[in-house]
């Protein structure tokens, strides 16, 4: 059974990054949750950051050190990230037009929104928004949450650019530089919720940089994994109590980056769920990108539509309605759109070889 384990997939990892997914969702869509969004909810992406910095060593470490270049990684993490990244850009620019017909997508000029599309397309920050709305200063302001996401981008060319360096020593050195950065950042804002404008910029590479290279370190000191379900199931309820507290504090939130998250990735990376319950861990984590890169501009079309039409939403009713819609609808996208585009591209932008399966979790 151990050894059966060490070669499968991290199933306890993708529950709590579903969970994480579904929670946060509740942050962007105030008209559809109300009251019932979570102040430290912000705090899911720290969490997914240590999630992929994990998974990232865990699926490629070896074969970048047994001779995996730098491109080549790149090429299949993009292909990971764009088609559903692309998705949601494309809905996102629906959105955004839908608000400004509507009189509430701010003050765009000609000039600001053509660039903003452009680098919107090759998944780059936009260097303007609009200037009067809540998205002004945004990296990507047709679909904000994709701000994570250009960061995650740019760690993974980073450590791929590294890996060959990265000793024990070395990746102590860059958390604990990180890390005293990330600290610096929290006492000035007074929280860890930055890093998705061009002001917080290098807060966000500090925030970054932090996570994703503690979750390789867990990674290298994951230990043996055990069959629990009971063990998986607190530690997922553990992740959805911590993000959804109450506590608005600079110190919590430094704790939680910086003790909390990568002990909670160490400890579900030591337990497997039963197979009654995998399945459900399964979906959630197989849903947990599409529910987090589609669910802002999905969510605003619908609750811009209510308030065209004068509809009052039923809270939160309505919002655990999308929550579950959503989550189907991700599924459906995955089996009929990701997997299908995603293996094409790996075939069709593979050099000698075919396209392999999929690499689990990546």
């Amino acid at each position: 059974m151990d050894a059966q384990l060490e070669q499968s997939p991290y199933r306890t990892l993708d529950g709590i990054r579903g969970i994480a997914a579904t929670i946060v969702m509740t942050r962007h869509l105030p008209d559809m949750f109300g009251r019932f969004t979570f102040p430290s909810c912000y705090l899911a992406v720290d969490l997914f950051f240590v999630l992929s910095g994990f998974v990232i060593a865990n699926a490629y470490g070896a074969r970048l050190g047994g001779g995996m270049g730098t491109l080549e990684f790149m090429r299949i993490r993009m292909i990971r990230f764009y088609p559903l990244y692309l998705l949601g850009f494309l809905i996102g620019i629906v959105d955004v037009a839908y608000r400004m017909v509507s009189g509430g997508g701010g003050a765009w000029s000609g000039i600001g929104l053509s660039l903003a599309l452009i680098a919107g397309l090759f998944m780059l920050p936009s260097p303007s928004s609009p200037a009067s709305s809540s998205l002004s200063g945004g990296l990507y302001p047709m679909n904000t949450p994709s701000w994570s996401l250009g960061f995650e981008v740019a760690v993974n060319i980073l450590y791929g650019f590294i890996h060959r360096w990265l000793s024990t020593k070395v990746l102590l050195g860059i958390v604990a530089v990180s890390g005293l950065g990330l600290l610096r950042y929290i006492l000035s804002y007074g929280s860890v919720n930055f890093g998705d404008s061009w002001e917080t910029i290098l807060a966000g590479t500090a925030r970054v940089c932090y996570s994703f290279f503690a979750g390789v370190l867990v990674w290298r000191w994951r230990g043996a994994r055990s069959v629990s379900s009971m063990g998986a199931l607190i530690i997922a309820a553990i992740v959805g109590l911590l993000l959804m507290s109450q506590i608005e504090a600079a110190m919590f939130d430094f704790a939680m980056v910086i003790i909390g998250f990568p002990a909670i990735v160490w400890a579900a990376a030591r337990v497997e769920p039963g197979r009654r319950i995998a399945p459900a861990f399964i979906k959630l984590g197989l849903a947990s990108y599409g529910v987090y890169v589609l669910h802002t501009p999905l969510g605003r079309i619908i609750e811009q539509t209510a308030k065209n039409s004068g509809t009052a939403i039923p809270i939160p009713v309505a919002g655990i309605a999308f929550i579950i819609a959503l989550t189907v609808l991700v599924l459906w996208i995955d089996r009929v759109f990701d997997q299908p585009v995603r293996r094409a591209l790996l075939r069709a932008t593979a050099k000698s070889t075919r396209a392999k399966a999929l690499p689990a979790g990546a």
